[in-house]
């Protein structure tokens, strides 16, 4: 059975408070690692958050009013990763 997951991210935030990104897990071989990234859309280069560990949140806080992209990638025990992505827009 491949991994499931879950991820609960705002869609919106102001310039100032943190992001939330939280994920759930199921399926797959356990244990599970999550890694978290994120960049603004107008940027190449991705910022990462978190490498793979067993923490399953993070709070980014974005620098720029600005629309960021944010990349969920999930590891099951045998390395295969999955991954997800979300667009958060910062505004003031």
């Amino acid at each position: 059975m491949p991994v499931s997951f879950n991820v609960t991210v705002p869609t919106t935030a102001k310039l100032g408070n943190t992001i939330p990104v939280k994920v759930d897990v199921s399926g797959g071989l356990e244990p599970y690692t999550c890694a978290f990234y994120y960049k603004k859309t107008s940027d190449t280069k991705w910022v990462t958050k978190q490498d793979f560990k067993n923490n399953y949140s993070v709070a980014i806080k974005p620098a720029n009013v600005a629309e960021y992209e944010i990349c969920v990638k999930v590891k099951d025990s045998v390395g295969t990763v999955y991954k997800k992505y979300f667009y958060v827009k910062v505004s003031k």
